[in-house]
């Protein structure tokens, strides 16, 4: 077994700068900080558009209960897999499922607002919809993160302790943050709003902009959406996902074939 080696803390930084330097690690820098670009506006936006709706907060985070068993079962289940030469195989099988899932958590979102009840809750069987939806959306995406950790572990030098994996899982974590943000913040561009006559379907003008929804508020008239920011988003993300896909699947198979030795710097 090879002895970990003692580095102070500008040696690590050293070793670091070094390890990013390697041309596998340059690949795999693309995957980490773009791959979760195409499940943006499913991840950051699905969630809030069911609150807009009037699903309790406290019931969406209940949700979480279910999927507890999954998360914990599914490292095991697939085991087998990631623990061989090629665990991103699994990454690459999950990745077009948790698309198509991203489509269908969109149709599910522009259905459930057919299903208030006149109270203004819903029933059971909308929440019943959502934990098998989620169900769904967990195993694809728990797939991908447990298959891309295994291939981390399996690259990263033990001799400089952990510091290589928690530099790959800090990547991954920035690239499935940056998206959610960018599209949580251009998401309003999509959106188009239409004043209409209270009780209505008449269209006067539209509304996009904040004093223009005030003029129409304040001649008694409704500043409605039109189309809806979410399902662009969501198709805009899926096209890049299939972009994505379609470009980087064969170095994600290439940077399997790589010799572990060639992720490390040190040679001794």
């Amino acid at each position: 077994m090879r002895a970990r080696l003692k580095l102070g803390i500008m040696e690590t930084y050293s070793v670091l700068w070094k390890i990013l330097r390697l041309k596998p690690m340059l690949y795999m820098l693309v995957i980490l900080l773009t791959g979760k670009a195409a499940f943006a506006a499913t991840d950051g936006m699905t969630g809030l558009k069911l609150i807009e709706f009037g699903l309790p907060k406290d019931r969406l985070a209940s949700i979480g209960m279910f999927l507890t068993p999954l998360q914990v079962m599914l490292p095991w289940v697939i085991g087998k897999w990631t623990s061989g030469p090629r665990p991103l195989n699994i990454f690459l099988l999950a990745y077009p499922y948790r698309l198509f899932v991203g489509g269908v958590f969109a149709l599910l979102v522009y259905y459930t607002p057919s299903f208030r009840l006149e109270s203004g809750k819903f029933g059971i069987s909308v929440y019943v919809v959502w934990i098998i939806a989620y169900l769904f959306h967990q195993l694809a995406s728990y797939c991908m993160f447990v298959s891309m950790m295994a291939f981390n572990a399996q690259v990263s030098d033990p001799r400089i302790g952990g510091t290589y994996m928690t530099m790959l899982n800090t990547l991954s974590n920035l690239g499935g943050n940056w998206p959610v943000t960018l599209i949580l913040s251009i998401t309003d561009w999509f959106s188009f709003k239409d004043c209409t006559v209270k009780g209505t379907k008449q269209v006067l003008y539209a509304c996009n902009t904040k004093d223009l929804a005030d003029k129409c508020a304040a001649g008694g008239n409704v500043c409605e959406v039109a189309i809806d920011g979410y399902y662009i988003s969501v198709a805009m993300c899926s096209i890049i996902g299939l972009i994505w896909y379609k470009l980087l699947f064969d170095k994600i198979k290439y940077l399997q074939k790589i010799p572990r030795k060639d992720w490390s710097i040190i040679r001794k």
